[in-house]
């Protein structure tokens, strides 16, 4: 970040939460578990937000950066990008396109909603039908919730 006439500032995903460039909005993801590494957090590109999951898109390039949670080597292909889900608790999760491992890994997510379940068992939506996904998932949370007692 460099202000107007001042000395640029440089930030590490684990320092922000957010930042506007132009007209996107990119966030930081946490505990990402790639096939060679785990980032412990990185920046990427948000999408959309539904309830408790947001869907980023994760650009490889922008993971080889030094500094915690990065290697100074890049995890995938430079320009291959990801599908990531945040829940807002907990760690990141990159949608896999593959029918049996999209499965596998939607069903602990939204597996808790029957229409999902078996919506995604049957493979009736896939990566494709994300945002579908995330809000028929919120929809259903938000009619399902239970109140809290004091």
């Amino acid at each position: 970040m460099q202000p107007t006439g001042g000395e640029a500032n440089v930030y590490q995903a684990g320092e922000l939460k957010a930042f506007v460039l132009k007209t996107d909005t990119f966030g930081v993801v946490r505990n990402v578990s790639m096939p060679s590494q785990r980032l412990s957090a990185a920046f990427a590109q948000k999408l959309y937000q539904y309830g408790q999951l947001a869907a980023f898109k994760l650009d490889h390039r922008y993971t080889g950066a030094s500094g915690p949670g990065f290697s100074d080597e890049l995890v995938a292909p430079t320009g291959a990008m990801d599908l990531v889900l945040q829940p807002v608790t907990g760690d990141a999760v990159v949608v896999p396109a593959g029918r049996a491992a999209f499965i596998r890994t939607m069903l602990p997510l939204v597996g808790d909603c029957p229409e999902l379940a078996a919506q995604i068992t049957k493979g009736k939506v896939g990566r494709q039908h994300m945002r579908q996904i995330l809000q028929t998932y919120a929809s259903w949370q938000k009619l399902n919730s239970l109140p809290t007692s004091n």
